[in-house]
Parts: C-alpha cells; sequence; structure tokens
C-alpha cells in the first residue's frame, strides 16, 4: 500500500491580520468535498520560520483547537531542508481557522558593507555594517488535502540483514567520515548509518571495491542525502542510502562533512531483498 495526498476543493472566506504579528486565515471546505487530514502552505518565499496553529469549526462559532504547535520552515540558506505542510487528526470539520505568527520577519543580507577611515594622526579605523530586510510573508495559496491509501506496483520485498562489523574513520584533510561496513554478502540494496547527533544534513555515498590486479579500488554505486531535522515537536529524517543490489563482502560509506563536525555514528543497518526458490516436483 502507498499513500498520496489527494487535493479537498476548498475556498478561502476571509484573511485579517492580528495586531500586525499574525495572520488568520478561515478556509471553508467545498459542499462535496472529504474532511482534510492536513494543509499545505505555499509561498515563494525562501529562508523563513513561522508557527502556525489551527482550529477547526462546523458552523463558524464554536471552534476546536488542531494544532497548537505547527510549524513551516524553510532552511535553504543552510540546507536543502523545507516545510510546508501542517498534518491535522482525524476530523469531519468543515471549517478551518488557520493562524500564522510572526508573519512579518527580518532578513539578514548574506553581505556586509565595510568601511574604514584615517584619522589625522594616521589611525585607520574599520566599520562593518550589515542590512536588514523587513518583509511580509505571502501565500500564494493554501491547499487542503487528504491522505489516501491506494494499492502500489509490485515490488521486491525487502528485509534487514545483519552486519559482521564496521570501522568509523575521519578524514579530517578531505572533510570525509568513512564507514567501512563487513557483510555476509547478502544481496543487499540499502544501507541505514545510526547517527546519534541531532539536527544535520550531509552529501553521502556507498562504494564497493573493486580489484585490478593487486590494485583495489572503490567504485561508487549509490548516492544520496541523510538528515535529521529535530525543531520542537517537529521531527523528520531520512538515513537510507539506496543502490543496485550487492554481494559484496566489504562496503565504504563515505559522508561528507564540509565544515561542520564529524556525526556520531553508532551503527548500521543494512536492507536487501528477499529471493524464494521453488522446487517443482
Amino acid at each position: 500500500m502507498t499513500t498520496h495526498h489527494e487535493t479537498c476543493a476548498s475556498e478561502v472566506v476571509s484573511l485579517k491580520e492580528r495586531d500586525g504579528a499574525a495572520l488568520e486565515i478561515l478556509i471553508r471546505l467545498g459542499e462535496k468535498a472529504p474532511s482534510a487530514s492536513g494543509l499545505t502552505i505555499i509561498t515563494p518565499l525562501t529562508d523563513y520560520e513561522h508557527r502556525v496553529k489551527v482550529f477547526g469549526s462546523n458552523d463558524g462559532k464554536d471552534w476546536s483547537s488542531l494544532v497548537s504547535d505547527g510549524l513551516i520552515f524553510d532552511y535553504g540558506r543552510f540546507m536543502d531542508i523545507r516545510n510546508r505542510e501542517v498534518p491535522l487528526p482525524r476530523n469531519d470539520f468543515r471549517q478551518f481557522q488557520v493562524v500564522i505568527e510572526q508573519v512579518r520577519d527580518e532578513l539578514e543580507s548574506p553581505f556586509r558593507v565595510l568601511t574604514r577611515s584615517r584619522h589625522k594622526a594616521g589611525e585607520e579605523q574599520t566599520s562593518e555594517t550589515t542590512t536588514l530586510t523587513r518583509r511580509l510573508l505571502r501565500i500564494d495559496r493554501i491547499e487542503m488535502w487528504r491522505s489516501v491509501e491506494a494499492e502500489g506496483e509490485m515490488k521486491p520485498r525487502k528485509v534487514a540483514y545483519p552486519i559482521e562489523g564496521f570501522a568509523v574513520e575521519q578524514d579530517a584533510k578531505k572533510k570525509l567520515t568513512r564507514i567501512r561496513v563487513r557483510t555476509g554478502q547478502e544481496p543487499l540494496t540499502r544501507f541505514m548509518p545510526e547517527v546519534g547527533s541531532g539536527s544535520f544534513s550531509r552529501p553521502a555515498a556507498v562504494r564497493v571495491p573493486v580489484k585490478r590486479g593487486i590494485e583495489t579500488t572503490w567504485s561508487e554505486v549509490g548516492r544520496g542525502t541523510i538528515y535529521r531535522i529535530q525543531l520542537r515537536d517537529f521531527r523528520r529524517e531520512d538515513l537510507r542510502l539506496d543502490f543496485p543490489e550487492q554481494r559484496e563482502r566489504e562496503y565504504e560509506i563515505e559522508i561528507a562533512n564540509e565544515d561542520s563536525p564529524p556525526l556520531d555514528i553508532t551503527g548500521v543497518k543494512a536492507e536487501g531483498d528477499v529471493y524464494r526458490l521453488v522446487f517443482v516436483g
């Protein structure tokens, strides 16, 4: 089974500011629209963070709290991580009041203005100026949706396979973390490093050994980004590194640290396909 979002017909009934610090949006579902299980706030802005509260009602008078501390954000300046969705608990409400806090924010320019001046005594003085841009949260639209389960395409069944061991090496010069993984040559298609660190986002690659005579080199078979985001009640992570099926004795996972400290690697999980052998009598 796979889960996807199906749009629920809706319309924005009203929009108003609350003391210039929050935006209140009233949304009504279409007459024949199904119950909503979430909403997506579409905005062209980047580099933002806003708390969201959602209330539900059927008559527009009595409101019940559905989400008290939702969060939408875009941290594109620091890492390729963003979230515009606000899931809702199971409900049958037809009207929703969406309150977005801190709709006015200040965006710091990445550039600095450096000014040098020289006094008569010959002393040089340097000053640095930062530019702040005040902006409003612009919303193109808000989409209401429901989660729908459907039969997905047939895929190979995957199971967890034990590894025989792993070792972690740090390459400070190249700013890399290398994890050597030893296996029993099972049909593997995925590694998932176990990380004890908090929030992070790192590009990573899986490599296998290639022997050419007496020399052994490493060839890349898979690449991806592993990440974990923890912000108050919001948590999202994906530590999967997929690759075409391999049956090697040894693998290497290479994680690019760039200017961040190395991750705390506490283990490695492996997954692979399952094969069934049928004997015909």
